[in-house]
């Protein structure tokens, strides 16, 4: 929810005998656990509020370090920049793969351009979803932690007793009740900007502009012009090009939109009724009324009947003014 915590696993080859590591700006270093190939460490703060560690084997050797901590302030909804923390000195970055876990609530709109996105669209349900290749297992024994044994795996440790199907059984469940996403990037490492949403806002933000367009389109006859439709529909053309799978999601999010759009549009039709005409008649003060379907069709040439057409006025009696 508003809380954030990082796990980082990092897999480097130095040839110093110290590491200094720059945590991100917000990280509670009292929640700080650290392990160096599967040694737990208590490391030491110099005043650039740097972690200076000693690194244990020969030069050029090649190390495994994993970093636990949560941050003190909570964590607030839209524009997210999430940095990791710095080695120093740091080289070239081989490969990073970055795993935002949110709740299940919670989606991500807007992803970096500077990441790859890892991950693809499958269907699930009603609704399409975005699934990562890889999960936290698998990425565990990619960065070898799983293998070595060097580094705790997973986040929710298995229980005395436990079989390995019942662990397995447990993790599809936890991992089912959240959002995942991956990204991934080589060389430089850049903060991690992100734009999320709650489910309940973002069905409302991408409904609301469809139903007011729709009810404009049902009420005001000049709205279905053909050529506003065309430029409504090229401007979500090219907004879909410019990001497809944000477009994906809007679409599915603006679903509640359509229905009660479609419901507004029958309940237009319904409540329209049949226009009266109103005739006036020369000489009377009544008009007489009749719709379209008490009109009647006379033989072409012939002359109307004064006795039988109640529209032509009968001439009074002699006698009478």
């Amino acid at each position: 929810d508003s809380e954030r915590q990082d796990r980082v696993v990092y897999r480097f080859t130095t040839s110093n005998t110290h590491l200094k590591i720059a945590l991100p700006v917000g990280a509670d270093l009292g929640s700080l656990e650290m392990h160096i190939d599967g040694r737990r460490l208590t490391p030491e703060l110099d005043r650039q509020r740097e972690l200076s560690i000693a690194l244990p084997g020969l030069p050029r050797s090649e190390h495994l370090l994993e970093l636990r901590y949560h941050f003190v302030d909570a964590q607030t909804l839209g524009q997210l920049a999430l940095a990791c923390p710095q080695l120093n000195p740091a080289g070239w970055t081989q490969q990073l793969y970055w795993q935002l876990v949110l709740p299940e609530n919670e989606h991500v709109l807007f992803a970096p351009a500077h990441y790859t996105r890892e991950f693809s669209w499958v269907w699930s349900g009603l609704l399409w979803q975005r699934q990562p290749p890889l999960e936290q297992r698998e990425l565990e024994s990619w960065v070898g932690t799983v293998s070595s044994g060097a580094v705790t795996s997973g986040d929710s440790p298995r229980v005395a007793g436990e079989t390995e199907e019942q662990f397995a059984a447990r993790e599809r469940q936890r991992v089912g009740s959240t959002n995942r996403y991956l990204f991934s990037t080589v060389g430089t490492v850049e903060p991690l900007e992100v734009y999320s949403l709650t489910r309940a806002r973002l069905v409302f933000l991408a409904s609301l502009p469809l139903l007011l367009g729709g009810l404009l389109v049902i009420y005001f006859p000049s709205a279905r012009h053909p050529a506003v439709l065309f430029a409504l529909a090229l401007f979500i053309l090219s907004a879909s090009l410019v990001d497809p799978e944000s477009a994906v999601l809007l679409a599915q999010a603006s679903s509640l939109g359509l229905v009660l759009t479609v419901v507004a549009a029958v309940m237009a039709r319904v409540s329209v009724r049949p226009q009266v005409a109103t005739i006036a008649v020369r000489g009377s003060s009544k008009a007489i009324e009749r719709t379209a379907t008490e009109m009647y069709q006379r033989a072409p040439g012939s002359r109307p009947s004064t006795a039988t057409n109640p529209l032509v006025p009968t001439a009074p009696p002699e006698g009478e003014s």
